[in-house]
């Protein structure tokens, strides 16, 4: 048996059951090691926590999933803040700030981030 990003042990979708209904939580607890392991299952394969989270289904990932996505979140926000520091003490070309800018640019569209880093000037 697999553990999914889900919360069952056979790795199937709880889309139709996993999520909260009238205010039960209805995602099995997890011990350490299944949350280590969903914590990992996230930053793998991130991509599809990125499209579920665009088209409103982030929902039907299990707590701990959701819990590492927002740190993730945040961990890009703040390597944005350390950047725009860090670049505001360089002497970067015309060429390196377009390229962190398309770096950045691509963090934001992944974490839905494109609207604070314009108002930060990051982008």
């Amino acid at each position: 048996m697999t553990k999914g990003w889900y919360g069952n042990k056979m790795g199937h979708s709880l889309a139709s059951r996993g999520l909260r209904s009238n205010g039960i939580n209805i995602f099995r607890d997890l011990n350490p090691e299944e949350e280590k392991e969903f914590r990992e299952y996230t930053r793998e394969n991130i991509d599809e926590i990125v499209d579920a989270e665009k088209t409103g289904r982030i929902e039907i990932f299990h707590p701990v999933v959701r819990d590492e996505w927002e740190k993730m979140r945040g961990e890009a926000s703040q390597e944005a803040i350390e950047y725009q520091h860090w670049a505001s003490e360089q002497n970067l070309s015309w060429g390196e700030i377009a390229e962190y800018g398309d770096y950045f640019r691509e963090l934001g569209r992944k974490f839905n981030l494109i609207e604070e880093f314009e108002e930060n000037g990051i982008i």
